[in-house]
């Protein structure tokens, strides 16, 4: 399982209007083909379910309305776990 792609970005101008989007490559035969994505930043704990496609292998989860500033992902399917960062851009204190 890979995390492929990963983004993140705001209106600079309102508060706690981000979003953040991820994607990547999982087995379609393991765990029922599902990755569970969890991020966890200044608005706390957050998890949802992203399927993966059983042609492409590729899973995708997004989430919205997120204050600005640092998050750590991780995606988990069966055993396996990735993980990465990413900033969600606000405007400057």
């Amino acid at each position: 399982m890979k995390i492929q792609a990963l983004m993140a970005g705001s209106d600079i101008n309102v508060a706690n209007d981000g979003r953040l989007c991820i994607g990547g490559t999982a087995d379609p035969t393991l765990n029922a083909g599902n990755v569970v994505v969890t991020i966890n930043g200044p608005n706390g704990v957050f998890s949802t379910t992203a399927v993966v496609d059983p042609l492409s292998c590729r899973w995708r989860a997004c989430f919205e309305n997120l204050r600005e500033g640092n998050y750590a992902l991780a995606a988990h399917q069966g055993g396996a776990t990735t993980t990465s960062r990413i900033g969600v851009p606000g405007a400057p204190r």
